[in-house]
């Protein structure tokens, strides 16, 4: 199983309105990184198929900007995606899922840190720490709810990205 891993793009600050934080929406600084990982991800030839996000706006807002570029993967929110989301339950969560079909997952840190650790070594224990925009690729031999066993292919930010109209 293909699994990426994506961090919401840069949001507004919860003190600038009074909005709560699952309310927060992208800057347009955060739409224009995301759209550099989505070319990125495009020129690697990598296609997800289903695309799964946190409902937390700015999580939602960051799968539709990833999803311009891969318009036919399908896309669904689930409640443990979120900042504090347990990591056995999204494991669930992609253990249930077709294997032949990648995935993308767009959520937030300190989830991802987690998650991405529990994949790969059955321990939440954080080693990862996601940047903005920040996608990581890992593939899932043998999906488990027990994590662990997950290889990472790569793990990049947007600042290691080419900027538009730089080749690739």
């Amino acid at each position: 199983m293909e699994i990426y891993l994506l961090r919401h793009g840069i949001a507004e600050l919860q003190g600038r309105r009074s909005i709560s934080d699952c309310d927060r929406l992208l800057t347009p600084e955060g739409k224009r990184k995301l759209r550099r990982t989505g070319r990125w991800l495009v020129s690697r030839k990598d296609r997800p198929g289903l695309i799964l996000s946190s409902p937390y706006r700015r999580a939602v807002q960051s799968a539709e900007v990833i999803r311009e570029f891969f318009p036919d993967a399908k896309r669904r929110l689930s409640g443990v995606l979120t900042p504090e989301g347990d990591v056995r339950k999204a494991a669930q969560l992609l253990v249930r899922q077709n294997p032949a079909v990648p995935v993308l997952i767009s959520s937030h840190e300190p989830f991802l840190g987690k998650f991405s650790s529990y994949l790969i070594t059955s321990s939440s224990q954080a080693v990862f720490e996601f940047k903005k925009a920040g996608l990581m690729k890992l593939f899932w031999e043998t999906p488990s709810v027990m994590g662990g066993g997950a290889l990472m292919e790569w793990f990049v930010s947007p600042g290691l990205l080419p900027k538009k109209g730089a080749r690739l």
